[in-house]
């Protein structure tokens, strides 16, 4: 059985632990702190704080978690990053009191930094050359420049705060999956299971399967357009063998464009319909 451990549910990581649900991993959300059992796949779901998952996977208690990108280069712990997945992703940025004269980085020299993320912060100003005061601030970072603490934070974008003005991406992360870098050959295996399904899943993100039918004699024509939008174009008939069947995969931000074109060259109907996984 693979341990699993994903954060308490934000926005953040919403996206990706719903592409989980879709590779099969279904669960039911519970309390922080409980351990649940997914229903069509070996594992066991805990649910617990990004600094918990990072620790308990590095010693073993855990074998794979959810954690975003800016974790994981702040983290100075052993793991082994396995997947980055294509969903949500989320700015790690600068932001100053909206009063503050911000005129570029030079700006911040001298200043003091607070920040949930010391490690980036400092290798961050010291790639640019510029001197600051990083504090480490795990908690209301954002007051701490409201209540003149401090000069600026380096944090994840909050909902839009109108006291604070953000002014430079530091990183703009994504989720990562990351395992325990001992795993045995059988949790080794689910964890190969469980990165197949998920890129099955993200193989299907933005795309739709169409099933378009028209008349025989029309086949050509169509048969010769669709091609050029998937390779792998089925083209059947029906069973009186009247009307041929074309069946595609395309995406999605194609449909729309394409409608009027299918029609004037014959189709006749255009049935859409959602694509979860595409395994390969």
């Amino acid at each position: 059985m693979l341990k699993i451990a994903i954060p308490y549910e934000d926005n953040f990581t919403k996206q990706t632990v719903e592409q989980l649900v879709a590779a099969g991993v279904r669960f039911e959300f519970s309390e922080r702190g409980a351990i649940v059992f997914s229903e069509d796949f070996p594992a066991q779901i805990s649910m617990m704080s990004y600094a918990q998952i990072i620790s308990s996977i590095s010693t073993g208690i855990q074998d794979v978690g959810i954690v975003g990108e800016h974790h994981v280069k702040e983290s100075s712990l052993r793991f082994n990053t396995v997947h980055k997945f294509n969903s949500s992703k989320t700015n790690l940025s600068i932001s100053v009191n909206n009063n503050f004269k911000y005129n570029g980085l030079d700006s911040l020299s001298g200043k003091k930094i607070a920040t949930p993320f010391p490690n980036i912060a400092t290798s961050f100003f010291k790639g640019k050359n510029i001197r600051v005061l990083t504090v480490n601030c795990p908690q209301d970072t954002e007051n701490s420049v409201i209540l003149g603490l401090a000069d600026a934070v380096l944090n994840v974008v909050q909902p839009k705060n109108s006291r604070l003005k953000e002014v430079e991406t530091v990183l703009q992360s994504s989720p990562l999956l990351i395992a325990n870098q001992n795993l045995s050959p059988a949790k080794q295996m689910f964890l190969d299971e469980l990165l197949d399904r998920i890129s099955s899943v993200q193989n299907a993100f933005g795309k739709k399967m169409l099933r378009i039918t028209a008349k025989m004699k029309n086949i050509k024509q169509l048969q010769k357009t669709l091609s050029q939008l998937d390779n792998s174009l089925m083209v059947m008939s029906d069973i009186n063998n009247q009307n041929a069947v074309f069946q595609l995969i395309i995406d999605k931000k194609q449909l729309w464009d394409m409608k009027a074109h299918l029609q004037t060259l014959g189709a006749e109907s255009i049935m859409v319909l959602p694509l979860e996984n595409f395994i390969f």
